[in-house]
Order: structure tokens, then sequence, then C-alpha cells
């Protein structure tokens, strides 16, 4: 997803390419849900301050989650003792999934 924006400080039009899926999720439903906060974000200037805090705040949550079933589930820690890598990526990346839904619910769909 790429934003387009003016930036009053150098008075030059800028862009801003954001890669992670949840930005341009917040963008589609910001536009249908909540108009008004989307183009006041963009008319005062702070668009990009939002979404750079945005991304940074949600991959947070996101990897504290993960790293908390990391230390709880004993699947994972079973898998850590006998060193099986494949089972402990195949369980990371499930964790990774869970926790896109239940942060994207709380953080992204707002």
């Amino acid at each position: 997803m790429t934003v387009t924006h003016f930036n009053n400080d150098t008075q030059t039009e800028e862009c801003k390419t954001y890669n992670t899926d949840f930005i341009r999720y917040h963008l589609h439903f910001s536009d249908s849900h909540c108009p008004d906060r989307l183009r006041r974000l963009v008319n005062d200037g702070k668009i990009v301050k939002y979404l750079d805090d945005m991304e940074r705040k949600v991959s947070e949550a996101i990897s504290r989650q993960v790293e908390l079933w990391k230390q709880t589930d004993s699947c994972h820690q079973k898998a850590v003792l006998s060193g099986d890598a494949e089972k402990m990526l195949g369980l990371e990346n499930c964790f990774v999934h869970m926790a896109r839904e239940a942060v994207f619910e709380c953080m992204v769909y707002i």
C-alpha cells in the first residue's frame, strides 16, 4: 500500500510504502466506516505518523502474543526440548495466524 501525502515542512509531495497487509485492511475499513476520521488525518498531515504508529503497535502486539504462546504451549516446549525445528516453525506460524486474528479485531478493524 502506497500513501502519497504533502509534507508541509519540505513543501513537497512524498510517497510512503507500507508492506504489511494490516495497513491496507485498516485504510479500507476506515474509508468504509469512519471516513471523517481518515479525512481529518489526511487533511491535518498526520496520516503517515498515524500509519507508522499503527504498523509498529500492531507488529509489536502480534510478536508479544506469539512469544507468550511459545513460552506457555506444551507442544512448543516439547518441540524445543527435542530440537524438532519443523514442529517449532509450524507451531510458531500457527501462533502468528492466531495472534493476527485477535490483534486485528482489537487494533486494525477500529
